[in-house]
């Protein structure tokens, strides 16, 4: 990925993942559960067309789930990159919380194209929730034989509280200027390496990206805050040039937005990888 404040990539994850945290019942989420029996994946509805491919010299940027007009592309990705949006249900599904599996499940990288059927033709991405993680999970038990349960488990994360006794927000966090009141593109998710701003949307964006892509483990927001954010965040990045004095993620949090990341050890519910193969290529 580039160094470019506003990335296509920053705005897959926006489609795909911001706006999905800590909104659907627990009943929702029960009923996504994957327990690996060929007779519910029988049930799950699956892309028409699918191309797997080795992507073997990793030049072109990692990309986030996409599914748009009928169509999920994702480029440099690993079966465990592949799992994250495939298996996430009402909150971010961080990359601690899938276990099990040889060690190639999160070395060897892929590049996956999937077209929908005639009747998801058309749909923007918001509308093919739950049904694209669906055809995701379909996908992976169809070309990596892949099974799964869940189970809760003691993982080490974080909880996200506020830093300052006096419960004030950072000098860039604040709440919305008032012409984003209304989602659009100026007012959503944006990404680039060691960098993150985000309009008008709820604290669950920020963690849900921080959790997936930064500390790669489970986040817990003990904020309290509620409603929606306008912030920016800038934090050292490991790979990427030119980045001066920039702080770790933990500082930043501290300096920037007035929160502070503490971690906790508790269990929470984890996807255990029972059965995986190597698929075939195209």
């Amino acid at each position: 990925m580039g160094t470019g404040h506003t990335s296509q990539t920053g705005n897959m994850l926006t489609t795909f993942y911001a706006l999905a945290g800590g909104f659907m019942t627990r009943a929702a989420m029960a009923s996504l559960l994957v327990v690996g029996s060929v007779g519910l994946a029988a049930q799950k509805p699956t892309f028409e067309l699918v191309s797997l491919k080795r992507n073997v010299l990793h030049e072109t940027p990692a990309r986030a789930a996409y599914i748009v007009g009928g169509r999920l592309q994702m480029t440099n990705v690993t079966l465990n990159d592949l799992m994250l949006p495939a298996y996430w249900a009402g909150t971010q599904l961080a990359p601690s919380q899938i276990v099990g599996g040889p060690d190639w499940v999160s070395t060897e990288s892929y590049d996956v194209t999937a077209t929908v059927g005639a009747e998801f033709a058309g749909k923007r991405a918001g509308q093919m929730q739950p049904t694209g993680r669906s055809m995701l999970q379909s996908l992976l038990e169809d070309r990596f034989k892949l099974a799964v349960h869940w189970e809760k488990r003691d993982v080490p994360g974080y909880a996200l509280v506020m830093s300052r006794s006096d419960g004030t927000l950072g000098p860039l966090l604040q709440r919305p200027a008032p012409g984003c009141q209304r989602p659009s593109d100026a007012c959503s998710l944006h990404v680039a390496p060691g960098w993150l701003s985000m309009g008008s949307l709820p604290l669950a964006a920020l963690v849900n990206y921080l959790s997936r892509n930064v500390v790669r483990t489970v986040i817990d927001d003990r904020t309290g805050l509620s409603g929606r954010f306008a912030l920016t965040l800038e934090w050292f990045s490991p790979g990427l040039c030119c980045q001066g004095n920039r702080a770790s993620i933990f500082t930043a949090l501290q300096e920037q937005l007035g929160l502070r990341l503490e971690p906790t050890k508790e269990p929470v519910d984890v996807v255990v990888i029972d059965h995986v193969e190597k698929p075939t290529f195209d």
